[in-house]
């Protein structure tokens, strides 16, 4: 509901329409059911038929074909936001084994309670010279509207997600649809890869939530052509209610190693009589062994200071390394002067752009070259940096002997 869509209606004539010889151009018409707002613009709109088909250059998969374009002229003195009347200049015969097609924007009815029971999609061919006559279109066609479902506002977070662990997600379901849609039953699909746990509840979740929900178990579901876990949530007697939203439901769920390409998570809720809303973010939050923020003033040619929060996985053992490297032309100086936040037993690693760890700019042109190689990207030996977290002298020596001396963390960083 309440979304633009890309509708394309296919059809096949039942008999052979020629053009009469009074009329100058076939027209077809196309009317919406109530609630609908179709999009008058020639930009978002096609004509088609299957006469041949012709490259598709923004076919992302299959063999990138497409029956091919006819000319056609919107009127939009006839047409309106529930009908779409076209003139077809140069068709004069329409053949029974041909396939017909009409592609176009529409605007989805705002809610269920503005649609008419049974409503249907109607398409006309006719002629200019029948319209200007006031005479019945040759031939009429009709079919179902479409199944229209609630949308789902919701969003998914968690404070972290390494690769391949069993993390908590906070869905929180903001809006689920109509009063009379509101669900027994909510399903949450993660992206592939991911896979909730057999019992998907975070540990408290079954008492704090057991007026609203019962129980929560994993599922695999063939959801828009994956396999996707999904998280089944079962309402209490009383179902999910408006009154309830905000509501927000921490779950468990194994992580894949890599960010998926798709990452997006579903929620499709359902009622007696089948689903009843669903919805979709695509902002979900990416996989990351090491969550990184970095920020600095973003003046061309100048030296600012660079601030970096770094959440490490696992502890960093005295004598370990961080190799931090910033884009090709950026330069990096040592050393380290300033820590805004770290443990009291924190100390400052060493700072060097010389080590055989670092790839420098091996290969590649170095700015200042008076030669460049014009298709290599040029580079600054200073982008890239080695971080050493060196045991202090007095790291091997006995505290009780010298007790003056300032205490040392067991490990350089804490995970």
């Amino acid at each position: 509901l309440d979304e633009q869509h890309l509708v394309t209606v296919t059809f096949m004539v039942a008999d052979v329409i020629e053009l009469p010889p009074q009329a100058t151009q076939m027209v077809m018409i196309v009317r919406a059911p109530v609630g609908y707002s179709i999009i008058l613009s020639d930009d978002l709109m096609d004509v088609r038929d299957s006469s041949f088909l012709v490259e598709d250059l923004t076919a992302t998969n299959g063999e990138g074909l497409r029956m091919r374009s006819l000319p056609f002229i919107l009127d939009l003195e006839e047409s309106n936001e529930r009908k779409i009347q076209v003139g077809l200049p140069g068709l004069r015969r329409m053949a029974m084994d041909l396939e017909f097609r009409i592609l176009f924007q529409a605007v989805t009815p705002s809610k269920h309670a503005v649609r008419v029971r049974d409503d249907l999609w109607v398409v006309e061919i006719t002629d200019d010279y029948k319209l200007q006559q006031q005479l019945v279109s040759q031939q009429k066609g009709s079919l179902d509207d479409f199944e229209l479902l609630s949308k789902v506002n919701f969003t998914v977070a968690t404070p972290r997600a390494p690769p391949e662990v069993v993390i908590e997600l906070e869905v929180t379901l903001f809006d689920l649809g109509e009063k009379s849609e509101y669900p027994n039953r909510v399903d949450v699909y993660a992206p592939a890869g991911y896979k909730f746990l057999l019992s998907c509840f975070a540990p408290g979740e079954r008492e704090r939530l057991k007026k609203n929900l019962v129980s929560c178990r994993e599922r695999w579901t063939l959801f828009n052509g994956n396999y996707l876990s999904g998280a089944i949530l079962m309402a209490a007697d009383n179902g999910v209610l408006p009154s309830d939203m905000p509501m927000t439901i921490k779950l468990l769920a194994s992580t894949p190693p890599l960010t998926p390409e798709r990452n997006y998570f579903f929620v499709v809720t359902k009622q007696r009589e089948g689903d009843a809303g669903w919805g979709m973010t695509t902002e979900a939050f990416p996989i990351t062994p090491m969550p990184v923020t970095i920020r600095y003033t973003g003046v061309a040619g100048a030296e600012v200071p660079l601030f970096m929060a770094l959440q490490i996985r696992y502890p960093l053992e005295w004598g370990g390394h961080l190799h931090i490297a910033a884009p090709l032309l950026y330069q990096i100086l040592c050393p380290i002067d300033k820590i805004l936040l770290a443990p009291d037993d924190f100390r400052l690693p060493n700072c060097t752009h010389e080590d055989p760890v670092l790839n420098g700019c091996f290969g590649l042109p170095i700015v200042g070259d008076p030669d460049p190689n014009p298709l290599l990207p040029l580079c600054d030996p200073l982008h890239e940096i080695i971080l050493t977290f060196e045991l202090p002298w007095w790291g091997n020596l006995d505290p009780e002997e010298f007790p003056d001396l300032p205490p040392i963390a067991p490990v350089a960083l804490q995970g």
